[in-house]
């Protein structure tokens, strides 16, 4: 059954292996940084997807509660991964789309270009991510209180994205405790404001993966 879900799952794979080969492509033509670390991100997203198998296997040839615990738990620490993406956005600061705002534009087509990768990149593991979550929920067979468990992943992610993005620790380095409550309570107010920006966004998400489901 694993090796079944694994060749249903194929296309996924070559999705984020090609998207990969395309950002380190293209930012070595472009010698554009950020393209170059969208690679990265997306390698981490695919990480977490990974986990999301490893979890399946677990639940399929093990019957210890302790170890599909501790493989969900892993899941849910590099889960924010898979939506931390939609927050290079922010990137688009660097490039220039007009020269007198509203008036004149600037004709540089390779600026539209990273607009383009960073969008396939949201979409693509935004995608892993919802995909990611159904399978999880199916091994542990939760339905009952089943938007109470989506919620506290939701929160969880988006504090993982603020560390990420903020903190700049990644998802192997949570137990600096010391230094992530210093720098969320430095910034507290925009922390709690960031936080429920992004629950929206994973619920949004969720619910477009969802459509044909309602």
């Amino acid at each position: 059954m694993f090796i079944d879900d694994i060749k249903k799952e194929m296309k996924w794979i070559i999705f984020v292996i090609a998207y990969m080969i395309l950002t380190a492509i293209s930012g070595t033509l472009l010698n554009d940084g950020l393209v170059m670390f969208l690679t990265i991100n997306m390698f981490l997203a695919g990480v977490a997807y990974t986990l999301t198998y490893v979890v399946k296997y677990i639940n399929e040839n093990y019957k210890k509660k302790w170890l599909l615990v501790l493989a969900t738990c892993l899941w849910v620490i590099f889960y924010p991964n898979m939506i931390y993406i939609t927050s290079d956005f922010i990137h688009l600061q660097n490039y220039s789309f007009f020269e007198i705002y509203g008036q004149t534009y600037v004709y540089q087509i390779s600026n539209w270009y990273v607009l383009f990768i960073i969008l396939l990149g949201t979409v693509l593991s935004a995608s892993l991510g919802m995909r990611s979550i159904d399978k999880i929920f199916n091994v542990w067979q939760i339905k009952k209180y089943k938007y109470y468990y989506l919620a506290a992943l939701f929160i969880l992610s988006s504090i993982g994205i603020y560390i990420g993005r903020f903190i700049r620790l990644n998802s192997w380095q949570v137990y600096r405790v010391d230094i992530i409550f210093n720098e969320i309570l430095s910034q507290f107010g925009f922390f709690i404001g960031f936080v429920t920006i992004f629950v929206m966004i994973h619920y949004i998400y969720y619910f477009i993966h969802n459509k044909k489901h309602v």
